[in-house]
């Protein structure tokens, strides 16, 4: 299944285009600052047989129960810095990109008592600063990352944030601004020329869900398996 910002119903129909996985639509979680208050990525981190999930964000249990994973909340969150990046982390491969003082302490005891490598950094919206492109590669709009994830063995590009928009904020994220669908990157806006070339290096497609420059939408998230039950679009 394919979640993504219930905010943006028209990307649904282009996303099938390149997928016929279910695609299920956020809601709005009532706790968290309104301008990403669809967002999944802020919603919850999937480490595969268990997910956590914020308080406010209950429509998800049942849909991930469905998939045969266990749901773990999250302390409550808040639409305060740092309140609201409970379940903003990152896992690539072996790695947990996270900031260690701001994500919830269920989530990074989970993460260590599972054998991830924690790989500390400053941001702490550090799930929406990096697209992961495969276990070893990924996208980040934000140069500490960058600079972290290629000292542990990733393959990391920056890209700058200036050429990405979110309403309510000065700009938006690269991770909020698409994901990886059956092997594709999937982004809702134009690809620049930097971003096409590193990921066919990945050798991965490249699907444009809209012709306007990137925009934050709290990412386009393939996870677990198809749920006729709860089939939306």
């Amino acid at each position: 299944m394919i979640i993504i910002s219930g905010e943006y119903l028209h990307l649904a129909d282009r996303i099938k285009t390149v997928s016929n996985d279910d695609i299920v639509l956020s809601q709005k979680n009532p706790y968290l600052p309104k301008p990403v208050a669809y967002h999944p990525e802020m919603q919850f981190l999937d480490f595969g047989e268990t997910v956590f999930v914020l308080p406010g964000s209950e429509y998800l249990e049942p849909l991930f129960k469905s998939t045969g994973r266990k749901v773990v909340y999250t302390a409550k969150p808040s639409d305060r810095y740092p309140h609201d990046v409970l379940c903003n982390a990152k896992i690539a491969g072996h790695g947990f990109f996270c900031n260690t003082k701001t994500i919830d302490r269920a989530v990074l005891q989970y993460a260590t008592a599972s054998g991830l490598d924690i790989i500390n950094v400053k941001q702490g919206y550090t799930g929406c600063s990096i697209l992961k492109l495969n276990n070893n590669a990924i996208l980040t709009s934000d140069r500490t990352i960058a600079t972290k994830a290629s000292e542990n063995g990733y393959r990391a590009l920056f890209v700058n944030t200036d050429g990405i928009t979110l309403a309510g904020y000065n700009c938006g994220f690269i991770g909020g601004s698409g994901g990886i669908v059956d092997n594709r990157l999937v982004l809702t806006g134009k690809a620049d020329p930097e971003i096409r070339a590193f990921a066919e290096r990945e050798s991965l497609g490249i699907t444009e869900l809209t012709g306007e420059r990137l925009f934050d939408v709290g990412g386009v998230i393939q996870c677990g398996m198809r749920s006729a039950e709860f089939r939306i679009i």
